[in-house]
């Protein structure tokens, strides 16, 4: 991994650094956790950014979403449906810092395990 979370980092304010492309680690510790990575990108750029739980042998069931520069206007996310992992695809209008955030679905009983944020 790239860029390991590290706790507290549940607003944009607190957020990770994560370089793109590259790859965060961290895990969910419950439904309440919400771990934020921020991402720089350029105007006109595409990213995917992929959350590996599922994928990776963990249990959790995980949500993926994406906030705009100021961290608390949401833009999309990716609530897929279990066993499947997050996937968002964006192209950015705008250069600038937007805002990752992992986190349980909060839905199924599954509200904790580790996880892999791939961006490329």
């Amino acid at each position: 991994c790239d860029t390991v979370e590290v706790e507290n980092n549940d607003s944009a304010g607190l957020a990770d650094p994560l370089v793109v492309p590259g790859t965060g680690c961290g895990v969910v510790d419950g439904w309440l956790d919400e771990d934020f990575f921020a991402v720089t990108v350029g105007a006109g750029e595409t990213w995917t950014f992929e959350m590996r739980a599922q994928t990776i042998g963990s249990g959790l069931n995980a949500q993926l979403s994406l906030y705009d520069t100021d961290g608390t206007t949401w833009i999309t996310d990716s609530q897929p449906n279990w066993p499947d992992d997050p996937f968002i695809s964006h192209t950015f209008a705008t250069a600038g810092t937007y805002y990752l955030v992992a986190e349980s679905d909060v839905m199924l009983v599954q509200d904790t395990g580790p996880y892999m944020l791939v961006v490329q």
